[in-house]
């Protein structure tokens, strides 16, 4: 929320909003809320994460802290609050992916002619090599990775500049705040980004397919544990 108010703050400077020294106290102070949040201060007396950092903010600089709502709307700060989220997020779990990838590959490549039985409806079927079996969770993994990479690039654009639904009342240059931001675009349509939340949907899907994959794998350790 800091960072996405920062870049807003740096947004209203550029369409003379704010003035220069108002921008260096909303930035200096929203450093200061970021710490204060970072450091463990309760936030229990606020409504929400947004209303506690525009009032502390206002606590940290006085008025020009209130000028940073400025044709801003709660609407769309939540869009982009989430999308930076799982922005951050996504990454972290695709290292993770490819840290599982890795171990599969050793773990193939450490014995290539042992020798397991393959199972079909809890019922030992055909051997296979070991080999074989652990490389079948590459496929599972790459999937997944395709079905977040796909949901990252499309998630991949800023709302801010949106307003309530119709738009900004300030001439906002979207695109500056954009990249500001890391995003790779700005959204096309206000009413589309301040009511869409397909992009959440898209990583809950991701990530409940790739449970499934894994659990399945957990679940065959168990099987070959038995007699």
């Amino acid at each position: 929320e800091t960072a996405a108010s920062a870049a807003y703050a740096r947004a209203l400077a550029r369409a003379s909003v704010l003035t220069a020294a108002e921008l260096e106290s909303i930035l200096t102070g929203l450093e200061r809320v970021r710490r204060r949040i970072a450091e463990g201060e309760s936030l229990d007396r606020f409504e929400d994460i947004h209303s506690a950092v525009e009032l502390l903010l206002t606590e940290e600089t006085g008025d020009a802290g209130l000028r940073l709502h400025t044709g801003r709307s709660r609407n769309e700060q939540v869009a982009v609050d989430e999308k930076l989220f799982l922005k951050a997020e996504l990454p972290m779990l695709s290292a993770g992916i490819a840290r599982v990838r890795h171990a599969a590959v050793e773990l193939a490549s450490a014995y290539p002619e042992a020798i397991v039985p393959g199972y079909t409806h809890l019922q030992p079927g055909q051997y296979v090599l070991f080999a074989h079996y652990f490389l079948s969770l590459l496929g599972p993994l790459d999937r997944a990775q395709s079905r977040l990479d796909e949901a990252l690039r499309r998630l991949d654009f800023c709302p801010l500049g949106s307003g309530a639904l119709a738009g900004s009342t300030v001439p906002l240059d979207r695109e500056a705040l954009a990249a500001d931001l890391g995003f790779s675009g700005s959204t096309a349509n206000s009413m589309d980004a301040v009511s869409d939340r397909s992009y959440i949907l898209d990583v809950l899907y991701a990530l409940a397919v790739l449970h499934l994959d894994l659990a399945r794998f957990a679940e065959d350790f168990i099987i070959f544990a038995t007699r």
